[in-house]
């Protein structure tokens, strides 16, 4: 559609282009004029802005995948104690989260997990068991709770508008629950987190 309205626009300027010379050029403004030794002439001048839908969404750095890490002490395997993580751009488990829309409806995120088994044993004694995906908590400084986590199931957030406006700048903060014991080795996952708009 875009190409063809803009070949109509070049064809019809090379039509007039052809007529100037023809035809004596016109100039159409709004003046005004006035003779008496006080008066007052206005003259209007109309204004449009135009402003694109856009939507940007970010979670953690601006150009690289983050990686968050749970190292459990040996001591505390499954004492449900919570396990902080080392990473994510801001440290400590810690990931940024930018949600902007301008589309004047809600912005949904949804996560997708690489394994629906769970988080897959990378190395170590482990091969071939799972940690449950629901044993990584997110927490954020903001007004809108993360989606959670949870082997095959997609957990959703939605982040509503504001007068058209959708703009939530906040902190998640990655956790694991440490609530079952798992067979020592490193389990290694990914999520992908999608956020969608009208």
């Amino acid at each position: 559609m875009y190409t063809f309205l803009a070949k109509l626009r070049l064809m019809a300027i090379l039509a007039l282009t052809g007529l100037l010379g023809a035809v004596p050029m016109q100039v159409s403004a709004e003046s005004g004029s006035c003779t008496t030794a006080s008066c007052t002439v206005t003259s209007q001048v109309n204004f449009s802005v135009v402003i694109p839908s856009f939507m940007r969404f970010r979670l953690g750095a601006a150009a690289t995948q983050d990686t968050v890490t749970f190292t459990v002490p040996a001591a505390n395997v499954g004492d449900s104690g919570s396990i902080a993580g080392t990473g994510g751009d801001q440290g400590s488990g810690v990931s940024t989260l930018d949600v902007i829309s301008n589309m004047n409806g809600n912005v949904v995120v949804t996560v997708a997990v690489s394994d629906a088994s769970g988080i897959p044993c990378a190395s170590g004694a482990c091969t071939g068991t799972f940690i449950n995906w629901n044993e990584i908590t997110t927490g954020t400084s903001g007004a809108t709770a993360p989606p959670a986590l949870d082997n095959g199931s997609t957990g959703t957030a939605t982040f509503a508008p504001t007068a058209g406006i959708v703009n939530e700048n906040a902190n998640w903060t990655f956790s694991y629950d440490n609530t079952t014991t798992p067979v020592s080795g490193t389990f290694s996952g990914n999520v992908v987190y999608t956020a969608t708009a009208p």
